[in-house]
C-alpha cells in the first residue's frame, strides 16, 4: 500500500536563521502580542545648538521628542528598539553601532554636501553621532536618507543579535508575498555564519568574518540544477561584493521574477567559482507520506506553512487508516514557519501538557496542547528525524518531543534557532525586524542550543541508503 499527499508551497531563496515567517529570517509564526517590559528610554530633552564643520556644513541638533521629518524613522527604531528588544540594550552601544553604520556609507552622488543639517539625537549617548553623520555626507557625497539608512542597519547590526534587522523599502518591498503565495528565485537555504565563532556563531552584517553560507539547495531546485553546493560561500551577485551588506539585502538581490537570471559568485574550498542561475517559480511538495516496505509510515514535512497542521493531521489519519502502527517523521532541512501550525502539529503525537514556552524580560507566554491529536498513544512509535538546517518550528517540535520521551529524535544537532521576531514598519518605507521573545521547551531548555539528537547521525554522500531512516526502523524495531 502506497500513500501520498502533497500541499504545494512555492519557496525562494531563503535563510535559514535568519526569521518568522519562513524565508529569511525564518522565523516560527505570529507571536501574540507581547507586552514590552523594557520601558522606552527616556529621552532627555536636548536644547537646540548648532555648529558648523570644517567642511562648512552647519549642524543643528534636536532631540527625538520632535524630530525632522528626516529623522523619524531613525527616532522610531530607536524607541521600537528600546521598548520591544528582548535584551536591555544600553544606549552608549546603540550610539556606537549607529556610528558604525555611517562609517560604511558609500559613495554616492547627492551633488556636495547639505548646506545645514538638522539632526535628532535619541539621547545625551549620541552627542557625537551628529558630527559623525556631517562628517560622513561631507566625505562620501551620500545624500541624508542614505546616511539615516545606513545609522539605523548599523545601530541593530551592531548592538543586537543576528535575527534583529533593517529592512530597507526596497528589500522590504521583495518580502512582500502575495496572497496567492507564489514566490520566485533560486531555491535555496542560506544562512549568514560567522568563520571567527568556533561554533559558527549567526550574523546578519556581511563582511570578511561573516559569510552568506548555503546550507542546502532546495531538491530540483535552479539552484542545485545549476551547481550551488551545501557549504558554498557567496561572495558576490552579479559582479558586487556582498561584503558590507545585510544578508536579507542580498537576498533580495537575489530573488528575482522568473525566467531571468542571476550571476553568484561562489568560494568552494578555497576555489573562487562562478555560477549563473535562471530563477523560477519554486514550488516543492510541502508534505508527504508513504508507507515504507517494512509497513512504517513515513511523514515529511517541508516547512511549517500556516495550513501544514491541516496536511499533517490527514496525512496521519490515513497512515493510521492503512494500519501504520510506527511512524518516522522526518523534519530534515525544515526551516520553520508558522507557530500555531507547530502547537497544532506536535498535539498529534501528545495528550496534554505544554508545546513551549516563549520569554521576554518579565512576560511569559505558556503554549499548550491541542486537543485532538491523532496519533497520542505510546503504542505508536515514533522517531524524528532533524540534521543541522532543521530550525525554529522544527526544534520547537523536535525538541518537546524528546523532552517528554514521546519519540527518538535522530541525525544532527538542529540550527539553534531559539527566538522569536516580530517586524515594525517604519516611516521611511521599510522596515525593523526585532528579536521579542525567546523559545523554551516546557522543562526550560533553550533552544539556541540546537536539539542534540538521541542518535548522531553524520552524512554520508555514497551511502547506498538512507543512514537516518536505517537508523529510525532500527530505533522502532524493525
Amino acid at each position: 500500500m502506497r500513500l501520498r499527499i502533497a500541499l504545494l508551497l512555492a519557496l525562494l531563496i531563503v535563510a535559514a536563521a535568519c526569521s518568522p515567517g519562513g524565508s529569511t529570517t525564518v522565523t516560527t509564526g505570529e507571536p501574540p502580542p507581547l507586552t514590552a517590559t523594557t520601558d522606552p528610554a527616556t529621552s532627555t530633552t536636548v536644547p537646540p545648538t548648532s555648529s558648523t564643520s570644517d567642511g562648512g556644513t552647519a549642524l543643528l541638533v534636536t532631540d527625538c521628542d520632535d524630530p525632522t521629518d528626516e529623522f523619524e524613522s531613525f527616532c522610531d527604531a530607536y524607541s521600537l528598539i528600546r521598548g520591544h528588544y528582548v535584551d536591555a540594550i544600553d544606549d552608549a552601544v546603540l550610539a556606537a553601532g549607529a556610528v558604525d553604520g555611517l562609517e560604511e556609507l558609500e559613495a554616492g552622488d547627492a551633488g556636495g554636501a547639505p548646506d545645514e543639517v538638522t539632526c535628532s539625537e535619541p539621547s545625551e549617548a549620541f552627542a557625537s553621532f551628529c558630527d559623525s553623520l556631517v562628517t560622513e555626507l561631507e566625505e562620501t557625497d551620500a545624500s541624508l536618507d542614505a546616511a539615516i539608512e545606513a545609522a539605523i542597519a548599523g545601530m541593530i547590526a551592531a548592538s543586537l543579535d543576528p535575527y534583529s534587522v533593517y529592512l530597507s523599502p526596497v528589500a522590504l518591498e521583495s518580502f512582500r508575498i502575495d496572497t496567492s503565495g507564489s514566490v520566485e528565485g533560486i531555491g535555496a537555504l542560506v544562512s549568514g555564519e560567522d568563520s571567527t565563532d568556533p561554533e559558527g556563531d549567526r550574523c546578519s552584517q556581511l563582511s570578511e568574518t561573516c559569510h552568506m553560507v548555503i546550507i542546502q539547495p532546495l531538491e530540483g531546485s535552479p539552484a542545485e540544477a545549476a551547481g550551488l553546493e551545501s557549504g558554498d560561500f557567496v561572495v558576490s551577485v552579479n559582479g558586487e561584493r556582498v561584503e558590507g551588506k545585510l544578508l536579507d539585502e542580498i537576498v533580495a538581490i537575489v530573488r528575482g521574477p522568473a525566467g531571468t537570471d542571476v550571476t553568484l559568485g561562489i568560494e568552494r574550498d578555497g576555489e573562487s567559482l562562478e555560477f549563473t542561475v535562471t530563477r523560477a517559480a519554486i514550488t516543492v511538495p510541502n508534505v508527504e507520506f508513504d508507507v515504507l516496505e517494512s509497513g512504517v509510515g513515513y511523514l515529511r514535512l517541508f516547512t511549517f506553512a500556516s495550513n501544514a497542521d491541516e496536511a499533517i493531521h490527514e496525512a496521519i489519519r490515513e497512515l493510521l487508516a492503512g494500519g501504520v502502527t510506527d511512524i518516522i517523521f522526518d523534519l530534515r532541512s525544515d526551516p520553520g514557519g508558522s507557530l500555531d501550525a507547530a502547537v497544532n502539529i506536535t498535539s498529534e503525537f501528545l495528550a496534554d501538557g505544554l508545546v513551549v514556552v516563549t520569554e521576554a524580560p518579565g512576560d511569559r507566554l505558556e503554549y499548550a496542547v491541542q486537543a485532538g491529536g491523532l496519533a497520542t498513544s505510546a503504542d505508536i512509535g515514533l522517531a524524528v528525524l532533524v540534521d543541522r538546517a532543521s530550525a525554529s518550528a522544527s526544534e520547537v517540535v523536535a525538541g518537546v518531543l524528546q523532552e517528554t520521551g514521546r519519540a527518538t529524535i535522530i541525525g544532527e544537532v538542529t540550527f539553534g534557532k531559539n527566538t522569536v521576531q516580530q517586524q515594525f514598519n517604519l516611516d521611511n518605507g521599510g522596515a525593523i525586524k526585532l528579536t521579542i521573545a525567546r523559545w523554551l521547551t516546557p522543562g526550560g531548555t533553550d533552544l539556541g542550543e540546537g536539539v542534540q539528537p538521541d542518535i548522531a547521525i553524520d552524512f554520508d554522500p555514497d551511502a547506498e541508503t538512507d543512514p537516518w531512516i536505517d537508523a529510525a526502523l532500527k530505533v522502532l524495531g524493525y
